[in-house]
C-alpha cells in the first residue's frame, strides 16, 4: 500500500502527507524491465534481485510523494530517470529521495537505511535506519519547528552515538529516531538532535534544539541532566529558522499558513 493512502500512519506523519503533492511513480514493469547496476570500476550490469525487489517496493511505498518542510524547496521521493543502482561503501543503493532543504540526492540501500555521499572527501553516513523514520522525523519537524525554541550544539567522537541519559527529558520518540536524528517528545516540551556535520577533526557535529508551547518556558539545554557530559554550547544560528539566534532568548518564528 502506498503510504499516502496507508490509514495506520502516524497523526504526525499523517498530517504532513495531507500536504504532501503527489506524483506518477515509476510503473513497476518499467522498473524490472530497464533497472541496471553501476559497480565500482563503473561496469554496468543487471542489478541482483534483491536489489530490483527494493527498488520495485520503495517506489510501491513512497513513489511520487513531494513536500516542503524548511527553506521551500520540495523534498521528493522516487526513481526519476532510469532505475539505477551503484555500489555504494555499505552495499548497493539507489537515489531515491532528494531533500529540497539540502539540495542534494539522498541514497536509500537496498535493506531500506537512508544515507548521504557528499563525495569521495567527505565520509559515507547513514543517517536513517529506514524511509519511514525519516518520514516520521520530517512529520515531527514540520509539526514542532514554528513553537519557540532555542538552538544548541554539540561535539562527539566520529560514529559516536551521543551518550544521552534520558535525565529530565520527555520520552524517546522511537518511530522518528535514526543513526542521525534522535527525538523526546512531550505534550508541552520536546528536545531534537540532528547530525550537522562529521568532517571536522574526526569530530560529529550535533545540531540541538528544545522546544516548548510558549517562549518562557523554552528550556536551557545546558541545564538538562541528560546532556550535561556533552556540554552543549548555544548557537549563534539556527538553522530551522535561516537566521542568527540571540543569545539567551528563543526563536519565535511566525505560524505557518
Amino acid at each position: 500500500m502506498h503510504i499516502l493512502d496507508d490509514p495506520a500512519v502516524s497523526r504526525p506523519l499523517r498530517q504532513l502527507l495531507s500536504r504532501a503533492d503527489r506524483r506518477d511513480p515509476t510503473p513497476e514493469e518499467v522498473i524490472r524491465a530497464q533497472a541496471r547496476a553501476v559497480g565500482t570500476a563503473g561496469r554496468v550490469s543487471r542489478p541482483p534481485a534483491e536489489v530490483v525487489e527494493a527498488m520495485v517496493g520503495f517506489e510501491h511505498r513512497f513513489g511520487g510523494i513531494a513536500y516542503k518542510l524548511i527553506v521551500g524547496n520540495p523534498i521528493t521521493y522516487g526513481l526519476n530517470g532510469r532505475p539505477t543502482a551503484r555500489a555504494a561503501e555499505q552495499g548497493w543503493a539507489f537515489k531515491g529521495i532528494v531533500d529540497g532543504d539540502l539540495t542534494w540526492g539522498l541514497d536509500v540501500l537496498a535493506d531500506g537505511r537512508v544515507a548521504v555521499d557528499f563525495g569521495e572527501t567527505v565520509p559515507y553516513r547513514v543517517l536513517c535506519r529506514s524511509v519511514e523514520q525519516r518520514l516520521e522525523n520530517d512529520a515531527l519537524l514540520a509539526e514542532l519547528r514554528h513553537r519557540p525554541h532555542r538552538s544548541f550544539e554539540f561535539r562527539v567522537p566520529n560514529d559516536v552515538v551521543p551518550p544521552i541519559t534520558g535525565i529530565g527529558l520527555p520520552p524517546v520518540c522511537t518511530e522518528a529516531c535514526g543513526p542521525g536524528l534522535l527525538w523526546w517528545v512531550g505534550d508541552e516540551l520536546a528536545f531534537f538532535a540532528e547530525l550537522g556535520s562529521w568532517i571536522h577533526e574526526g569530530m560529529d557535529r550535533w545540531n540541538l534544539w528544545a522546544f516548548a508551547l510558549r517562549a518562557t518556558e523554552v528550556p536551557d539545554a545546558r541545564e538538562v541532566p541528560a546532556f550535561g557530559t556533552l556540554q552543549p554550547a548555544e548557537s549563534d544560528w539556527c538553522y530551522l529558522c535561516g537566521e542568527p539566534s540571540a543569545a539567551g532568548r528563543p526563536c519565535a518564528p511566525a505560524l505557518a499558513n
